[in-house]
């Protein structure tokens, strides 16, 4: 824990310096090396990886080790049917016929039905949980992607401040504009410096998070190679879409087991009279599992339209941003230009900074949620991300 705190610690320290030039004037050699060796505690390896190589690595941490567990558990789960099987068979072969005997092979008749349902859910099961671990990692893989892609347009913005500053004061001392122009630029700079400084804090923060969710040491300098860049829209149709998530999402698959089982049991007492209780307690159980699977089905064609419909207006709101970043591009281009003819003011440059600023963000954010829309679309359209209990 102590060990952890000095990283954070020092982490931090770091990149508080990052971007402040400064000169350091060591006494002797002694110092300068006890300085190295205090920079190397900080951080002391380097890797580069893309999604996929993330991902494989995350599939060899603890945080992953917990699917394979879950995984072995449902295999044992339907180990102890068959071993209970076996047992009960046992017992039959060795009882005389009476009430043991009966007893058993009523088990029996129930676990070759659980683990006709289990054996029938197990890889959907396993496909379920592995999209929720491949999902939970895409969210921690953009999210420090998109940090990342913050300090980038944090970076861009004060290098864009910083020029209409030097040229604000270029201008002053040849007596174009005020000195509330200069004034008025060195606040924008100041206050975009201390922008890149929280997004530099914030993207260093976001790194030692997702060290820890891979497992490496907090102090690794990681390098994610996959950029934030936009897919196509997935072929499939919302149709197949929900034809296949009905074919293999774990919920409805179960709800249709469940179904078939209440309609056996429901079956074996159908001779009874309809007006006796088991008879009616068989009805009810039957009717009420017909009512799960609807609800199930809509939910599942709800779950797949909604993802559906939330990724095509993440699609097109990305389309909208590039053009609106495009355009707020041209236009600071123009509105500098404008001032340095002395044809506009510098509250028109700041204008023009602030609506790219926005663009470029709004862009970087409905992109992220464009990608994860998509995932989240195709991860509902196959085995979904939801478990059953075997």
């Amino acid at each position: 824990m102590k060990e952890n705190l000095k990283i954070i610690a020092g982490a931090l320290c770091m990149t508080i310096l990052i971007g402040v030039p400064q000169t350091i004037f060591a006494a002797d050699n002694t110092s300068a090396e006890e300085e190295n060796s205090a920079s190397e505690e900080f951080y002391t390896s380097s890797m580069e990886l893309s999604l996929e190589e993330a991902y494989e690595l995350f599939q060899k941490s603890d945080t992953y080790e917990l699917v394979e567990l879950q995984n072995e558990s449902d295999s044992a789960t339907i180990k102890s049917y068959s071993e209970q099987i076996s047992t009960n068979n046992e017992t039959i072969e060795n009882a005389k016929e009476g009430t043991s005997s009966s007893s058993a092979k009523n088990s029996n008749n129930i676990l070759k039905e659980r683990r006709t349902y289990a054996n029938a859910l197990i890889e959907s099961n396993k496909a379920a949980r592995e999209n929720a671990a491949y999902q939970e990692f895409v969210n921690q893989y953009y999210n420090l992607k998109s940090a990342e892609k913050n300090l980038e347009i944090q970076e861009k913005s004060l290098a864009l401040k910083k020029e209409a500053m030097e040229l604000a004061e270029l201008k002053y001392e040849y007596g174009s504009v005020s000195k509330l122009d200069v004034l008025s630029s060195q606040i924008s700079y100041k206050q975009a410096e201390n922008s890149y400084q929280s997004a530099l804090n914030a993207f260093e923060i976001a790194k030692m998070e997702f060290n820890d969710y891979l497992g490496l040491a907090l102090d690794t300098e990681l390098t994610l190679t996959s950029e934030l860049e936009e897919v196509a829209l997935p072929e499939i149709s919302l149709e197949s879409a929900i034809e296949s998530a009905l074919e293999n999402r774990v919920e409805f698959v179960s709800a249709e087991y469940a179904l078939a089982e209440a309609k056996r049991s429901f079956g074996s007492v159908s001779a009874y009279p309809s007006s006796s209780a088991t008879y009616l307690n068989g009805k009810i159980n039957y009717t009420k599992a017909q009512i799960d699977y609807d609800a199930v089905e809509n939910d599942v064609i709800i779950d797949v339209t909604e993802k559906y419909t939330q990724m095509q207006e993440k699609y097109e709101a990305v389309q909208t941003d590039k053009m609106n970043l495009e355009s707020a591009e041209e236009s600071l281009s123009l509105a500098m230009s404008r001032y340095e003819l002395g044809m506009s003011t510098l509250t028109e440059v700041q204008s023009a900074q602030l609506t790219l600023d926005n663009a470029e963000s709004s862009y970087a954010n409905d992109l992220l949620s464009y990608l994860m829309a998509v995932k989240n679309f195709e991860l509902a359209a196959g085995a979904g991300t939801s478990t059953a209990a075997l």
